[in-house]
């Protein structure tokens, strides 16, 4: 992928505007790194997510219960330590990988005098487990599967290290980059531009967020993301409710609280309106 990219920009990208997609596999699992970023990280030196083990399995639903406690996708990793140290330095590996050919296609531009003219976005269609919860790969809605990396680079306007402080979504993507190329940007879309918050990421606003899996289907769910909650709707299982400001990890089910029923009744209604179960 990085050598057709770089090739792609060698013979298009001086002649002329570009819009040019990496689609990199890594860092998915299976995680298989080349053994020279394989041995930048040791199992014995990986820390287990301290949530390993942790969940109140009576309070959440019926299929994350069954993930953590029959793990049909990598059985190798349940009560077996030191393979999950492993796991995740291998996963590691995997991101250091994927870092340095980034280095090496963002390289290309700047030596093709192109970085100066160049919007550039990082982002990915799903986040990775990686042992929280006693849960990998992705599927659910806890943060470290659902909360994806989104970075822009985007030359006179973003500045290095700067997070915006407002939960955004990806559907935004297409009109921003609308905006920033001075295309009209047309009604109907899903996202509004982001833009503002590139340009004053400081400055939060109320957002709203969504997500869903499997919609039409007997597994179906979504998520809403209100402010400093979260709460996920299951189809035929438990629903959840988070406060992802007192309860970052997402340990404490609120959706059974009786001081929290308007609360999810009122972010059931804001879900529902976006996309109402069958």
């Amino acid at each position: 992928m990085t050598r057709e990219s770089v090739r792609f920009l060698k013979n298009h990208g001086k002649s002329q505007p570009f819009f040019l997609i990496s689609s990199y596999l890594k860092p998915h699992d299976p995680f298989m790194p080349a053994q020279r970023f394989a041995n930048m990280f040791r199992p014995e030196d990986m820390q287990i997510p301290d949530t390993y083990g942790k969940i109140d399995l009576a309070t959440v639903p019926k299929e994350i219960r069954e993930s953590i406690t029959n793990d049909r996708v990598t059985p190798e990793l349940r009560n077996h330590p030191e393979n999950v140290k492993r796991h995740i330095a291998f996963y590691y590996a995997s991101l250091a990988q994927m870092d340095d050919n980034i280095g090496i296609v963002l390289k290309t531009l700047r030596d093709l005098s192109l970085e100066g003219d160049t919007i550039v976005i990082y982002t990915t269609d799903h986040g990775e487990m990686l042992g929280e919860h006693g849960l990998w790969q992705k599927t659910v809605f806890y943060e470290p599967s659902v909360g994806v990396p989104l970075i822009f680079r985007v030359p006179g306007i973003t500045s290095p290290g700067t997070r915006c402080g407002t939960s955004v979504s990806q559907v935004g993507v297409v009109a921003t980059l609308l905006e920033l190329a001075g295309i009209p940007v047309p009604s109907g879309l899903d996202g509004a531009s982001l833009v503002p918050d590139l340009r004053q990421p400081q400055k939060t606003r109320d957002s709203t967020v969504f997500s869903e899996y499997a919609l039409g289907s007997p597994r179906a769910k979504a998520m809403i993301r209100s402010g400093d909650f979260k709460y996920c709707y299951y189809a035929n299982d438990t629903p959840e409710l988070y406060n992802l400001r007192d309860d970052p990890k997402e340990m404490n089910n609120l959706a059974q609280a009786p001081a929290q029923q308007s609360r999810i009744e009122d972010l059931q209604a804001q879900l529902f309106k976006w996309h109402k179960p069958a």
